[in-house]
């Protein structure tokens, strides 16, 4: 067949955190391009995302659990360093990952997160809760080129509503500039709600 269907996917946090889910994924459908995973590349014409959770969790040493993932190191930069070195750095980094071994696009992704729970247990040792019902329905993205911007955008979409600011994914893309980003996570710093954002 050319679609997959997966149900109740978790992916668990890294390690220094929890051993709880990071993701709770209740449903994803996709569509697949047969014909373009002969030439080596994985084509997905559509892709449907039902998350249900999205669980950020802060450490006893502060640390965030979005901010260990390795693209969200890999892209962080600090002021000093300048507009023309990010923008280098940035469309390096982006050449890279197409080139990489996963050759991945999406044609189309259609996005539903239902909350996002924040843990915070930097201040006692019991952690403090706050859960966001986010009820984004049915946004559509299109031309996703790599799974680090797959992720991202995820990131950028669930945290955009919560008052959790401080990852590390956020203050790589505000220091990069909305004129270096894909058009999509652009527009999802921005705020911008619209059906149909295109990177």
């Amino acid at each position: 067949k050319q679609s997959v269907q997966i149900v109740g996917l978790k992916i668990y946090n890294p390690p220094g955190f929890e051993d709880n889910p990071f993701l709770n994924i209740a449903r994803a459908e996709v569509d697949v391009d047969i014909v373009a995973l002969f030439k080596g590349k994985i084509h997905l014409p559509l892709v449907v995302l039902d998350l249900k959770e999205f669980v950020v969790f802060k450490n006893s040493q502060g640390e965030l659990n979005v901010d260990s993932l390795k693209f969200a190191k890999e892209e962080e930069e600090t002021p000093t360093e300048g507009q023309e070195k990010s923008q280098k750095k940035f469309n390096q980094t982006r050449q890279e990952r197409r080139s990489g071994k996963m050759n991945l696009s999406i044609d189309e992704l259609r996005l539903n997160i239902e909350k996002v729970i924040s843990k915070d247990a930097s201040k006692s040792a019991e952690p403090v809760v706050n859960v966001y019902d986010i009820g984004l329905q049915d946004k559509v993205f299109e031309n996703i080129d790599s799974p680090q911007e797959l992720l991202l955008l995820i990131i950028v979409e669930a945290l955009k509503p919560t008052a959790i600011k401080n990852a590390k994914v956020f203050a790589a893309a505000t220091l990069l500039g909305t004129t270096m980003l894909p058009v999509g996570i652009a527009a999802a710093f921005l705020g911008s709600d619209g059906e149909k954002q295109e990177f």
